[in-house]
């Protein structure tokens, strides 16, 4: 990942671009996004292992696969080092089936995703707002259950970690101990592969999908509207 400064007659172009990883054969992808005002944030992406570039000449060659981000960098001038964060998967750990009394753990202590899915931060407001609730209701006296936080915690952590994980289960080298996200993996991944391709060509359909992404609106709600469904079955 490194800064670009961008040139003014850039700037009215779009600077949002990526190229996502299509398991099972392409394994690497890019990323454009806007950082502040004529800066730009370029990240590199790289699955099952495949290796990424450690120097500015590699990087340069590798953003040679993504044409249209290639093309954008060419008028752009890099502003810092180039740094890499590696990170192996995600992790969701289950507090809810041990009783520590006045022990609660949440953000990446329950569930931790590669950065490549932005659903840290996302996640973690959700379970500080659970337990707001918990810890507002609470009557005069009253103890916090923790259990009951970790298991509240878990039902809102379930549906965006099984997105991340059915995601990677697309590549053959994830490993997982779940036999049935293994199973289920192939199911969930053909809709979500149609519903990325027609985000990139509706709008309408990228909202939804990004509504879903942060958490504003639930999954099956919205993956199962008419219009929605209509898109991916003609697509």
């Amino acid at each position: 990942r490194d800064l670009h400064r961008v040139d003014r007659r850039q700037r009215q172009m779009c600077i949002r671009d990526s190229y996502q990883p299509y398991a099972p054969d392409a394994t690497t992808g890019a990323l454009l996004m806007p950082y502040s005002k004529g800066v730009t944030i370029a990240t590199l992406i790289s699955y099952n292992k495949s290796p990424l570039p450690r120097d500015q000449k590699e990087v340069n060659e590798y953003y040679q696969r993504f044409p249209a981000i290639s093309d954008y960098l060419s008028k752009c001038t890099p502003i810092s080092e180039i740094s890499s964060y590696r990170k192996e998967g995600n992790e969701l750990r289950h507090f809810e089936k041990i009783n520590l009394d006045g022990f609660i753990a949440l953000g990446d202590s329950v569930c931790n995703f590669n950065p490549v899915f932005g659903q840290g931060q996302t996640t973690a407001a959700e379970q500080v707002l659970i337990l707001d609730t918990l810890l507002r209701d609470l009557k005069q006296g009253e103890k916090l259950s923790c259990k009951r936080f970790q298991e509240r915690a878990k039902a809102v952590l379930s549906v965006p970690f099984a997105l991340a994980a059915f995601s990677d289960l697309r590549f053959p080298k994830t490993e997982t101990n779940s036999t049935i996200l293994r199973k289920l993996a192939p199911i969930i991944a053909y809709p979500l592969k149609k519903i990325l391709l027609d985000s990139s060509k509706s709008t309408w359909t990228y909202r939804c999908f990004t509504q879903v992404l942060h958490m504003r609106q639930g999954y099956i709600w919205t993956f199962a509207d008419p219009k929605l469904l209509w898109n991916i079955l003609t697509l």
